[in-house]
């Protein structure tokens, strides 16, 4: 699944991580320099492993990402055994961390969705099953627009977490490309903005959280805009 990198696009600069994993990281950079990916795997994996039990959710998160990266340079991984992995990740993590794992996933079942055209189905065909296939290559549309609309609803619910959380608490764990300009926004209209612009305008879903939030604000709009001048 090549298509990995549009999916899960966590961005970590090689200057920002923290003291104690410096030189852990820097083996790692230095064995995919070299091609040498399932070292560099085993590395990730140690390092994810130090990151729990020191507690250090940001460190674990960008191991979990670099681990799939490798796991997909190794071995041609599903997109079900991503949205797996980042299931496991939901489920075990709280917190603001939680809400970007879920974020991911959400990114995931769109990108799916798109690239499998069955959404383009879904227009013409209904699907009454209520029950979803485990495996992604089985849903239809409608199985789509409900995981993402359950995914969106229950992101959106921690609207405080979301609106008590700074773009640059984070930002190290967001592809964005204005994302420097925009550090003192929340991460809520960070994700709010995002998601009118490339979820609802493009697709069907609507999920309720997110409708009443369509005019929340112009403000992060509007510096996102001034800085493409």
């Amino acid at each position: 699944m090549k298509h990995f990198y549009l999916l899960l696009l966590f961005v970590f600069g090689t200057t920002i991580y923290a003291q104690d994993f410096s030189k852990e990281w820097q083996k790692v950079y230095e064995l995919e320099k070299a091609g040498s990916y399932k070292s560099a795997y085993k590395e990730v994996q140690d390092i994810y492993n130090k990151a729990n039990r020191k507690k250090n959710s940001q460190q674990k998160a960008k191991a979990v990402v670099y681990n799939l990266k490798f796991k997909n340079e190794l071995e041609e991984i599903s997109t079900q055994n991503v949205l797996n992995d980042l299931t496991k990740e939901i489920n075990s993590n709280k917190g603001i961390y939680k809400e970007i794992y879920r974020w991911y996933y959400i990114k995931t079942v769109y990108n799916e969705m798109m690239s499998s055209g069955a959404y383009y189905y879904s227009k013409s065909t209904k699907n009454t099953t209520e029950i979803i296939p485990d495996n992604i290559e089985k849903w239809s549309g409608e199985h789509y627009k409900q995981v993402l609309t359950e995914q969106a609803d229950l992101l959106f619910k921690n609207e405080k977490l979301l609106k008590g959380t700074k773009v640059s608490e984070i930002k190290d764990l967001i592809d964005y490309d204005f994302i420097e300009n925009n550090l003192e926004q929340t991460v809520f209209e960070l994700f709010a903005n995002n998601f009118i612009q490339n979820y609802i305008v493009s697709t069907y879903v609507k999920p309720l959280e997110i409708v009443r939030l369509q005019d929340f604000s112009n403000d992060f709009k509007k510096i996102k805009n001034y800085n493409r001048t």
